[in-house]
């Protein structure tokens, strides 16, 4: 996929550890472009191949909107002036589903001459839009490769799986930063320095040298009173 990175050692570049990364920024980072955007692309590329390609089958059965010689028979020609007149494509018809939602551009045929819009399905019928009708229902057919999917429903499930993965990122980014948040603050009541606690503990310590220091000073007074009884 275009866009999508590997990463190696420098020493080694032939053998990738992308893998190897199983949580962290840089592990986000990779899936979301390997995997997540992939999958996204795929799935816009499939809506774009299966629209394109389903306007073009309904408008190439179409007539220009412009007068149409008859034959002696009554069958339209195929070609004037201007060129064919059926079976146009809309759309660029895609080659292929891989980056079709990025190549969607109207025919050159229509893009040249916008009577070459084929809305009628019968010649000389300036009020015939059976072919209009038929494309704008496109949204509302199985046509997406699975018969239960419509077109319109596989995009709205598209756009709802980017809304539910950022819905989910935020979450989990919510109850990580937490859990840090939990994690910092332990570390600083193991670790940290309390002005206010450590003022109160230098108070007391304080008072308890003062109460040691007289406790030695009257012992000292006692064995010099002691001493001075004996001479």
């Amino acid at each position: 996929m275009n866009g999508s990175v590997e990463v190696v050692l420098k020493d080694r570049p032939s053998q990738p550890i992308t893998d190897k990364f199983q949580s962290g920024s840089l592990a986000s980072i990779i899936k979301v472009r390997n995997e997540d955007l992939k999958k996204l692309q795929s799935d816009m590329d499939g809506i774009a191949y299966q629209f394109t390609s389903s306007v073009n089958a309904i408008h190439r059965q179409g007539f220009v909107n412009r007068p149409i010689s008859l034959g002696p028979d009554g069958t339209p020609t195929k070609m004037d002036g201007k060129g064919l007149t059926t079976g146009l494509d809309f759309f660029t018809q895609p080659i292929d589903k891989d980056g079709a939602s990025g190549s969607i551009d109207l025919s050159d045929e229509v893009k040249a001459d916008l009577s070459n819009i084929s809305a009628a399905l019968a010649p000389n019928a300036p009020g015939d839009n059976r072919v209009a009708i038929a494309i704008s229902k496109l949204q509302h057919e199985r046509m997406t490769g699975e018969d239960t999917v419509t077109l319109e429903e596989k995009y709205l499930q598209t756009i709802g799986s980017i809304g539910l993965e950022t819905g989910k990122a935020r979450l989990d980014a919510e109850q990580s930063n937490g859990l840090m948040a939990q994690a910092i603050s332990i570390r600083e009541r193991l670790t940290g320095v309390s002005i206010d606690e450590e003022t109160a503990n230098m108070v007391r310590f304080q008072h308890a040298y003062e109460a040691s220091a007289k406790m030695m000073q009257a012992a000292d007074e006692m064995f010099k009173t002691i001493l001075e009884l004996k001479r």
